[in-house]
């Protein structure tokens, strides 16, 4: 029933004493903390997942790999390290999730999916991820449900920890952390953070050829290596906290970070010299209050600052490179944007009695897209895009304990405006444009709590709905047609499940249902990129996972989702079709032994049945990938392990491998999506970490 109360893994990691008294869940104050990660679980009466650090560090992991890892989410990777990386939940798709860092939108006000390659899990103290139905205090809607990303945080004392990592493929990923706390309240933590890789791995190039040569299919079919392809980054935090009284503290977050990312060309090509930069700030703050009490008030206000181009020459024949622009051997092509966003989010929590409280969120936001287009052949469509934008949620929930009852609702208006121009490309004169637009969304559920919180049984149903971005209305940067006509998307999710919280076993069990309608979906023509709305999706299916301490040193963790995805589009040839990316069987398996004299050892298995990467369902896109004799292979299978040693009191030695397979291939081959302008076909397989950490 902790609909309206805060996360004790949120309200821990904000600084908030753990100390403080729990009340009990009838009482419905604001929850300070939870003694154990099922407890948290148990008082959530939806389908929610807590990933701690201690799942990911060590083991070379990417942020997206670690989310992938819940059961209804599914990966979507474009390339080795660093690589545009998104997830969906329960087949929608990551355009539509909702990403937040500390309470604050990452999405971009262009659209598209928040890429999680490029965001570090050394950075985070935790995540939390609802996979239908988004709480008042994050804005209430959202088809996709969120990913909620929790900054590191101090532990009120003064220390440091290095972290050393290095893996094949020349991948290195170093960091340092640093807390410091002069008394008076005031407690800062520091962390900076390098991340480099060649991203060289071996993949089997088949010449751009699906089925081979007439003689032999495998005929023209060699092993190389990924060229161009190498990955740069760097990440500085400052985060500064301050007890401002008794009941409330101030938490400040200041980030830069930076990356380079070469990008080679799509199978049968090559790239020489295209890669892709962007440049990063943000600052965000919050005031926090340790309890709620009869009446609560937590300001905040984030900004973010982007700047981001891609660059290509005449050396470059795809992946990047505008083949128009570069008709000469000088010519050059860097066409980018500078993007600022500001978001002042304020939550209202009341209590008029007991056993009922209010929830609500009001939200005011602004997002400005400013172009940078560089090129010698010719010019590209880009024009200045601006939106305001104003939200607000509201969630009534009652407990009168066994029972729990929520009904929300949510409402967001927006104001969208293009100066147009002349694409000097195709030629096309864009005019200035406005739109208004204004989505809105409801939801209700019940729980019940049995054998003294033991087990919990809960039911959600609702209704959703998503703008289009400004780059799908204005076509802002690159080679993007515009769509002003475009409609909000609209959809109905449920979900019904138990969760049962025994001593040394804990599991949960959850039906789903989603239903789309005027899905916005991007289509790529191999020169431009449209976006249109089409009729829409269905998916269904039912998550269940198993945590069992079996004793002290031994615990077995399983996920499985099954899940039917349907297209219902149309267009092209798509209706019925499965979704593309999403397995209708996932199975994650793994086991934890330790520690055991300063050892601990975790070994799982990720087993996923066929899929496609296109929404046609080709086998030049079927994942295994469709080759001769294995055309009925059903399965992709990998393998996950990680060695950790405690060789000292501050000392921690790691040995990982993931992505453990026998081909060269972690997945098959990808056509063009334009999601992140970026076409790579291959993914590495087989990488091998090895981590130090000290701590003092």
């Amino acid at each position: 029933m902790l609909f309206l109360m805060r996360s004790g893994l949120v309200a821990a990691e904000e600084g908030i004493p753990s100390d403080s008294a729990v009340a009990p869940v009838a009482e419905l104050q604001k929850m300070i903390v939870t003694t154990s990660r099922y407890k948290r679980l148990m008082e959530t009466a939806q389908s929610i997942t807590v990933i701690r650090p201690e799942e990911w560090m060590g083991t070379g992991k990417s942020l997206a790999d670690v989310i992938a890892e819940q059961t209804g989410v599914q990966t979507r990777r474009f390339g080795g390290r660093g690589s545009f990386q998104t997830v969906s939940i329960r087949g929608v798709e990551g355009s539509e999730v909702l990403i937040l860092l500390d309470g604050i939108p990452l999405n971009s006000a262009m659209g598209g999916a928040v890429d999680l390659g490029k965001i570090n899990p050394s950075r985070l103290s935790g995540i939390e991820v609802y996979r239908s139905f988004i709480p008042a205090r994050y804005g209430g809607n959202g088809l996709g449900g969120l990913i909620n990303l929790i900054s590191a945080r101090h532990e009120n004392e003064t220390g440091a920890d290095l972290h050393a990592s290095m893996g094949n493929y020349h991948t290195q990923d170093h960091h340092m952390l640093v807390s410091h706390s002069p008394g008076n309240g005031l407690s800062v933590l520091g962390l900076l953070s390098f991340e480099n890789s060649e991203n060289d791995f071996p993949y089997l190039d088949r010449n751009n050829t699906f089925m081979g040569t007439l003689i032999d299919p495998t005929l023209d079919d060699s092993e190389r290596v990924m060229s161009n392809n190498r990955y740069t980054a760097g990440y500085l935090l400052l985060h500064p906290s301050l007890r401002l009284n008794d009941k409330s503290m101030l938490f400040t977050n200041v980030t830069m970070s930076y990356f380079k990312a070469h990008q080679p060309a799509e199978e049968g090509k090559r790239n020489l010299t295209a890669y892709y930069t962007e440049k990063v700030t943000s600052v965000n703050a919050r005031i926090v209050n340790d309890s709620v009490g009869r009446f609560s008030v937590e300001p905040a206000v984030g900004y973010t600052y982007r700047d981001g181009y891609r660059f290509s020459t005449a050396f470059d024949e795809g992946a990047g490179a505008s083949h128009s622009t570069l008709s000469g051997p000088r010519s050059h092509a860097k066409v980018g944007s500078i993007e600022q966003m500001l978001s002042v989010p304020v939550t209202v929590y009341y209590r008029p009695a007991n056993v009922f409280v209010i929830e609500s969120m009001v939200q005011l936001s602004g997002a400005d897209i400013d172009p940078t287009v560089n090129t010698t052949g010719g010019s590209h469509g880009d024009w200045h895009c601006s939106e305001a934008a104003g939200s607000a949620a509201l969630d009534a929930i009652a407990a009168i304990d066994p029972v729990g009852l929520i009904v929300g609702a949510s409402g967001r208006g927006s104001y969208t405006t293009t100066e147009g121009g002349l694409d000097g490309y195709t030629l096309r004169t864009i005019p200035d444009a406005d739109t208004v637009t204004a989505i809105w969304s409801v939801k209700g559920g019940v729980s019940l709590h049995l054998q003294k919180d033991a087990v919990l049984i809960y039911c959600n149903g609702g209704r959703f709905s998503n703008e289009p971005s400004l780059r799908q209305r204005y076509g802002a940067q690159g080679a993007h047609n515009p769509n002003p006509t475009l409609v909000p998307e609209t959809g109905y999710a449920a979900e019904l499940g138990v969760k049962i919280d025994c001593r040394d076993f804990y599991s949960e069990v959850c039906g789903f249902y989603n239903r789309s309608y005027d899905k916005i979906i991007t289509v790529f023509d191999g020169r431009q990129a449209s976006s249109m709305n089409c009729a829409g999706a269905l998916v269904y299916g039912v998550e269940s996972s198993v945590v069992w301490s079996i004793s002290d040193w031994v615990q077995l963790d399983g996920r499985i989702t099954l899940q039917h995805t349907e297209n219902l589009s149309r267009e092209y040839n798509w209706y019925g079709r499965r979704l593309p990316n999403e397995p209708e069987i996932t199975v994650q398996e793994a086991v934890l032994i330790g520690p055991f004299k300063g050892f601990s050892l975790r070994y799982g298995v990720d087993l996923k049945s066929f899929y496609f990467r296109n929404p046609a369902n080709t086998n030049a896109d079927r994942v295994p990938k469709y080759e001769y004799g294995k055309e009925n292979d059903f399965w992709e299978l990998f393998h996950h392990g990680t060695l950790e040693w405690k060789a000292l009191r501050h000392l921690t030695i790691s040995l990982s491998a993931i992505n453990v397979t026998n081909g060269l291939l972690t997945s098959g081959e990808l056509a063009y999506s334009g999601e992140g302008g970026n076409s790579l076909v291959l993914v590495p397989a087989n990488q091998l970490h090895a981590s130090v950490e000290y701590s003092f």
